[in-house]
């Protein structure tokens, strides 16, 4: 008998199929692709009937939900989820962040514990923190918990890392608290997380 943790779904993310318990690193390259890459994921999932969360700026999550919603699509399973309380609001308040994830995943769960859903974390939203300090270690410290997060359920993950946007030393951060990196098309490798990087 197959249980609600073992249902498996897959998403696809710019022509790479992700599976369910997936958290991946996507490394892009300015806003057009952002937002394509985004609408394209919430898009399928909400056709789908899979609830769909977005993390970043509050205005961009709008306007996607807006053209989203002149293209027919039913945005009843879509939230926008912004970060920070404020652009320059810091630290990085890790468990804040995570805190609304479980909190958005328990409301799901009460309509349908097998329903698969997905997140899609924009990370330029946290670029204004990117040079406070102590950032590359909550950044990690973040990514370790969201791994954590998708073994809970049916749930796909994706964190977006603008090239354009960060430093190399941001994203070499981010890499390592990841086991999957997605670029142009594909995920590159299954990779092994930092030593001491370990979900908890």
């Amino acid at each position: 008998m197959t249980t609600t943790a073992e249902v498996r779904r897959t998403a696809t993310f710019g022509g790479a199929q992700l599976a369910a318990h997936d958290h991946v690193c996507a490394f892009v390259l300015g806003e057009e692709e952002r937002e394509r890459l985004a609408l394209s994921f919430f898009t399928e999932g909400l056709e789908d009937g899979e609830a769909c969360r977005y993390v970043g700026n509050r205005r961009d999550g709008r306007r996607m939900a807006a053209t989203m919603a002149g293209k027919g699509v039913d945005l009843r399973l879509f939230e926008v989820s912004q970060p920070c309380a404020t652009p320059m609001a810091g630290p990085l308040d890790v468990d804040s962040l995570i805190g609304a994830a479980y909190s958005w995943s328990r409301a799901i769960a009460g309509q349908d514990r097998r329903r698969f859903t997905r997140t899609l974390a924009d990370m330029t939203a946290l670029h204004t923190l990117a040079g406070s300090a102590g950032f590359q270690d909550r950044l990690a410290a973040y990514e370790v918990r969201v791994s954590a997060y998708t073994t809970t359920a049916p749930h796909v993950f994706v964190c977006m890392f603008d090239f354009g946007v960060f430093g190399g030393d941001v994203l070499m951060a981010s890499l390592k608290a990841h086991r999957d990196a997605w670029m142009g098309g594909q995920v590159l490798a299954r990779l092994p997380l930092a030593q001491g990087a370990r979900p908890v």
